[in-house]
């Protein structure tokens, strides 16, 4: 069977391929900018306990959102009628996409060098760092069949639903093609209809390819195996400035990992996370630039250019051009 949208542009795949930016920045504290360049890792957090509390629900509202607007639009009318509405239901409240099925990790980096809101928001106010990182290897190689991504954050609503369409098509196209294939097999043999009507008294009718269960089985791997790459990247408009691009690490309960989850505290919680190599072992930290906030100490630059040297990263510290210090 072909892929119904095999000649149409992947949006998907052409987002989750976008060229990785030369420069990509990391804000965050002196403590932890300092862990990151001696373990030459980043920690990859449970997106549950994020700062943004509509994580993932945002994106299932507005794949059920797009299931009606999907299946007004359908050539396959009432066949489809309430088919991706249930897809929607499957993948996020009993499907791979369930909280206790999966859980997604996720690292961020951003477009912005220099820019106030990361500052008040990541770095300690005023006092941490913007570290810029070589992440041109940290994606895995094209062909390669993984749920694993990094790629830019979609924060404009016409693109996510676009991206959202795109996904649950697969269901759309395949239940499309089946009618299709149904009227020109009935065409050819009139009796066709009154076996598919009534598959035990004739036995199975489903022949040429007619069975529509197993096309929908197959039809929601795809649309599940979109979802679960693409929803940890729609974010509210109200995070654009942020420019996030994410290293998204979906792990399916159960499974057993070379990394295992750890647990850092908050005021309030204990947050778990996975520690994620930024490069190979006998490599330096892949650092290419670092900016230090605008509130840091007047030696800080002294300082941090003599640990990078001591950690063979030749990158000369600058202080944020930022007008900012909190009291």
């Amino acid at each position: 069977m072909n892929d119904p949208l095999s000649a149409e542009p992947d949006l998907i795949k052409d987002l989750l391929t976008k060229p990785i930016p030369k420069n990509l920045w990391h804000y965050t504290s002196y403590k932890a900018f300092q862990g990151i360049v001696e373990s030459k890792q980043i920690f990859a957090t449970d997106l549950r306990y994020l700062n943004d509390s509509q994580e993932f629900v945002h994106a299932k509202e507005l794949a059920q959102e797009l299931a009606d607007e999907v299946v007004d639009s359908s050539a396959a009318g009432v066949v489809v009628n309430g088919m991706l509405k249930k897809a929607v239901d499957l993948a996020f409240n009993t499907g791979p996409l369930r909280a206790d099925r999966l859980q997604v990790m996720v690292a961020s980096f951003s477009n912005a060098r220099d820019q106030l809101s990361q500052w008040r928001g990541y770095s300690g106010a005023s006092s941490g760092v913007s570290i810029s990182f070589d992440l041109s290897k940290i994606r895995p190689p094209l062909g390669v069949e993984t749920a694993v991504v990094f790629a830019p954050c979609v924060y404009e609503l016409s693109e996510k639903k676009a991206l959202l369409q795109r996904a649950l098509s697969h269901m759309v196209g395949v239940v499309a093609e089946w009618v299709q294939d149904v009227q020109e097999a009935i065409q050819s043999d009139p009796q066709l209809l009154n076996k598919i009507k009534n598959p035990t008294e004739h036995g199975s009718p489903y022949v040429n390819g007619l069975d529509l269960n197993a096309r929908l089985r197959q039809a929601m791997t795809k649309v599940n195996f979109d979802l679960v790459r693409l929803c940890p990247l729609l974010k509210d408009s109200s995070f654009s400035e942020e420019r996030e691009w994410r290293l998204v690490l979906p792990i399916s309960a159960g499974k057993q990992l070379q990394n295992p989850i750890k647990f850092r505290p908050t005021s309030n919680t204990l947050v778990p996370y996975i520690p994620y190599p930024l490069c190979g072992p006998d490599e330096p930290a892949p650092v290419n630039d670092l900016i230090l906030g605008p509130g840091s100490h007047a030696e800080a630059e002294a300082a941090t250019f003599s640990f990078l040297q001591s950690k063979h990263i030749m990158v000369k510290p600058q202080t944020s051009k930022v007008p900012y210090r909190a009291s």
